[in-house]
């Protein structure tokens, strides 16, 4: 999976999970928007705004919710591609808004107000600046003509690793500091003490399926050689993150993603054969899955994580 698809997915995965924008609202909004709307009312919406040429920049997540006790408003939510700074973003931005709106029209509803945010975990700081300042020398008689908006951008790699952590929400604060460090060769190994502390705090609340999620982005984003390491310090977490760990790594390492030996024991270690001889690829394939959904993966996340055709794993899947 190209390395953009892979901090894409994990972005996806994240925003999707009402608690952690809820978290980026009451913690990192201005406090005079955040205060206007209304937590309770967030709801995910099916729609994306991009189309062929704006999926080129970033990929969205929209949310529906009440502003003030009334209007309705949209918040997307766009991840930034590029690890530098687009020189013109309010164009693309601009796209994306006209895109909402038509969309709303075609619905014959009336247009949507849409707070834009920006995403960005590139190492350069992003310089924000505003529409009418990409026309040098204007004056004001010149200046009315142009549109003129604002977006909301959340620059990730200012944030210290420090004040991620001290986040209240911690899944936001465990999405912020992987995205943060996510560029830099095996960075889990530099910040294994405050990862360890997010990932239990992920662990209370029961959502074990977003621990999975994070044990695949961070073994995606990580050189090989470092992989084997990443492994001990989930299994070392506690015996729920073990277990979750241990079956993706096999899974993972019969589908050639791991290279040479994890430490440790792995119960009936694959190097080419599992428990004795699997011939052919169909067996080992039937063996992935059926280890991927023992620990409470669906079909279709099984299948756009390994890039397997859906209707094949449901099979597996219908047989077990």
């Amino acid at each position: 999976m190209h390395i953009d698809n892979v901090h894409d997915k994990f972005f996806k995965d994240s925003f999707s999970r009402k608690q952690l924008v809820e978290g980026l609202i009451q913690e990192l909004f201005p406090k005079e928007l955040g205060q206007k709307i209304d937590l309770v009312s967030l709801e995910l919406s099916n729609n994306s705004y991009t189309d062929e040429k704006l999926e080129e920049h970033f990929a969205d997540i929209v949310y529906q919710c009440t502003y003030q006790d009334s209007q309705k408003i949209r918040i997307a939510l766009l991840f930034e591609h590029k690890s530098y700074q687009e020189k013109y973003p309010h164009f693309q931005l601009l796209r994306y808004l006209l895109n909402a709106w038509e969309q709303d029209s075609k619905e014959k509803k009336e247009p949507t107000l849409t707070i834009p945010i920006v995403i960005y975990h590139g190492k350069n700081r992003w310089k924000y600046q505003s529409l009418p300042q990409y026309f040098k020398g204007s004056d004001a008689e010149l200046r009315r003509f142009l549109p003129d908006f604002e977006y909301l951008l959340f620059d990730i790699s200012q944030f210290s690793d420090q004040q991620i952590a001290g986040f209240s929400n911690k899944f936001l604060a465990l999405s912020w500091i992987l995205l943060k460090n996510s560029r830099t060769k095996s960075y889990l190994l530099g910040i294994a003490r405050a990862f360890t502390e997010l990932i239990q705090a992920i662990e209370s609340t029961g959502d074990m399926s977003y621990i999975r999620s994070v044990f695949l982005y961070v073994l995606s984003t990580t050189e090989n050689l470092a992989k084997p390491k990443i492994v001990d310090i989930f299994r070392n977490i506690s015996i729920q993150t073990n277990s979750i760990t241990m079956t993706i790594a096999e899974a993972m390492k019969l589908e050639g993603k791991i290279q040479g030996k994890i430490e440790g024991k792995i119960e009936g270690k694959i190097e080419g054969k599992i428990e004795g001889k699997i011939e052919g690829k169909e067996e080992a394939t039937v063996l992935f899955v059926q280890k991927l959904v023992k620990i409470g993966m669906d079909a279709a996340t099984i299948a756009q994580t390994f890039e397997l055709p859906q209707t094949k794993v449901e099979e597996i899947i219908a047989k077990m």
